[in-house]
């Protein structure tokens, strides 16, 4: 049985998939296989994956596309590793990257949740460090709802992850919620070393909507509501996360004369969190509330645009 068990999931990535597969296929440390799972991908993604001649990838494909938790629990549940790491198709491992976490796991010698550090890169053309600080210094519930790991970074051990996977109800927060009810039961360790490329390109998932920032505050919820995690999670960081998503609701109203929908999205961030989720928060919030009333509003805009032109 191979060490670690590295699973994909991707859709229509053709372009894009080769840089991931060549990464892992590059790493020092060689006793793993790859699970690649396409979720019903419409381009030549089977082609591409299947023109690498290599015993150690596994090619498994949805015919209908159930989302990339499905498609991780299904690389999960195929894979025969002592631990399990995880890999966007849009991502790369730096070629030390399991040998890296292999000896961190002798050294503990304890089944658990191991990450490391990261850069950030855009088309892989430069790299810059993520923010990633250390997690001895936090409590580690507020470590993970502030600063959540991709899963790039992870490796979790077979058993921990028998007990728990994906919750296929929350695309788009399933690696915070999964990362924290491990966290309930089992240790997790920081590796200090960047091993890892988060390469951020014109197509990374992103919908800058209201649609979008309101199923994210009910995710968010779900996620807190947990019986597990209702009594471990820190309010203070979770009230953060909920003034995040307030804050872009009103973000993505902004544009529209709504006043009352507004002022009231903005006390709710503001008093979810008072110092602002981030240093510009407060004052971007303070100006689209004054913009929003009526007669008022237009003033204070065409006063703000008067200065503008005046670089006062």
């Amino acid at each position: 049985m191979p060490f670690f068990s590295i699973v994909i999931s991707t859709k229509n990535r053709a372009n894009l998939i080769t840089t991931p597969i060549d990464s892992i296929l590059n790493q020092t440390f060689v006793d793993f296989e790859l699970i690649i799972v396409d979720n019903a991908s419409e381009d030549n993604t089977e082609e591409v994956v299947k023109s690498y001649n290599d015993s150690r990838i596994t090619y498994l494909r949805n015919e209908v596309d159930k989302e990339r938790c499905f498609a991780r629990n299904r690389g999960i549940n195929a894979s025969k590793g002592d631990y399990v790491c995880f890999l966007d198709s849009d991502d790369a491992y730096l070629e030390n990257h399991l040998q890296t976490i292999y000896t961190e796991i002798q050294r503990k010698n304890t089944k658990g949740l191991y990450f490391t550090n990261a850069f950030e890169t855009f088309n892989f053309t430069d790299r810059k460090e993520r923010v990633c600080p250390d997690l001895e210094n936090y409590n580690l519930f507020h470590y993970i709802l502030t600063y959540t790991f991709n899963p790039a970074r992870v490796a979790v051990h077979r058993s921990i992850l028998n007990e728990y996977q994906y919750d296929e109800k929350i695309p788009g927060l399933e690696d915070l919620d999964l990362w924290l009810r491990i966290a309930t039961s089992y240790p997790v360790f920081q590796i200090t070393e960047r091993t890892i490329l988060y390469n951020i390109h014109d197509a990374s998932y992103s919908m800058d909507s209201h649609q979008r920032f309101e199923r994210e505050l009910k995710m968010f919820r779900y996620v807190f509501d947990k019986e597990e995690l209702k009594t471990v999670l820190p309010s203070k960081s979770k009230n953060r996360l909920l003034s995040m998503c307030y804050y872009k609701l009103s973000i993505s109203y902004s544009l529209k004369f709504k006043p009352f929908l507004i002022h009231y999205l903005i006390l709710k961030a503001y008093f979810l969190c008072i110092e602002g989720y981030n240093k510009n928060a407060n004052r971007t919030m303070f100006v689209i509330f004054m913009d929003q009333i009526p007669v008022l509003g237009y003033l204070f805009k065409k006063t703000r645009k008067i200065l503008k032109t005046k670089n006062l």
